[in-house]
Formats: structure tokens, sequence, C-alpha cells
């Protein structure tokens, strides 16, 4: 009897059941294993806000773009200077909102550009817009300056 025949005859008289589930267990432990199904979250709708910043200082303008979800807030500061906190709504779409900042990244690049006409002119009406005790802390500023190149 060779080896086959005296396999037959072993799995005949064992309980089918059984090995029937050791079958399934060995199949299942050579598989890769499957993720079951998960469901996923609701899908999210954004609305785009586009922020238009002025530069109070130099003028420059620009523009970033935020997505907002449901729910999702954002502050920003008006022309005019009020503070404001907009909530999305969840409505797809874009919504322009024109903010100010006190001064930026172009600040710099904008006054070297000056003439010096453009400059005088540019400080003289700050100066008229200051108050005496800016004034003050200009001119102490000023001092310490005038102190440290001695």
């Amino acid at each position: 009897m060779d080896q086959m025949d005296r396999l037959r005859e072993l799995l005949q008289s064992a309980d089918k059941e059984g090995l029937a589930r050791l079958v399934r267990q060995m199949n299942g432990a050579d598989r890769p294993k499957r993720h079951k199904h998960q469901e996923h979250g609701p899908v999210k709708t954004y609305t785009e806000v586009v922020k238009e910043y002025t530069c109070l200082v130099c003028g420059s303008t620009t523009k970033k773009m935020i997505k907002l979800s449901k729910g999702e807030q954002i502050s920003t500061i008006d022309p005019v200077g009020h503070t404001h906190t907009i909530t999305a709504t969840g409505k797809e779409g874009t919504i322009k909102i024109a903010c100010i900042v006190s001064r930026c990244d172009y600040c710099e690049r904008v006054v070297e550009r000056m003439s010096r006409e453009e400059l005088e002119s540019s400080f003289l009406t700050l100066v008229s817009c200051m108050s005496w005790q800016e004034k003050r802390e200009y001119r102490r500023k000023m001092d310490c300056r005038e102190e440290i190149k001695i």
C-alpha cells in the first residue's frame, strides 16, 4: 500500500466536518487578510474664501485662498478696522472678503523704490496723522538711535 492509499483510508474514517474546518483555517492562514468594508464619513463640501489683503503702509494687495468646511470659522479685519468672524455654512462656492493689514512683506521694497519727494510727502502725511503720544514715542526711539551712533 502506497502513501496515497494510506492517506485515503485515514481520511475516510475521519470526522469530515472537522477536516473541513481545518482546511478552511489552513486556507485562511495562507491568504492575505481582507479588510472589512468600512463606511466612510460624509463627503465634505468646502466654501472657498478668498481674502484680499490691502496693506495700510505701502498699499500692496495680496490674496490668500482658504477652504472651509461647514462650521469652520475664520477671522478678519475689514477696511474700516472692524473685526469679523466668518462661519462657513457648508454651501459650495467662493466668497471674497476685503481685509487690511497694518504692514506686509512688501513694505520695505515699496519704500526702497520711492523717490526722495515721495518719501518726504509720505513722512509728513504720517506725522500729521500721529497723536501727541505717538510723536513722543517716535522722538524717544529716534534719540536712542542717535545715541547708539555716537
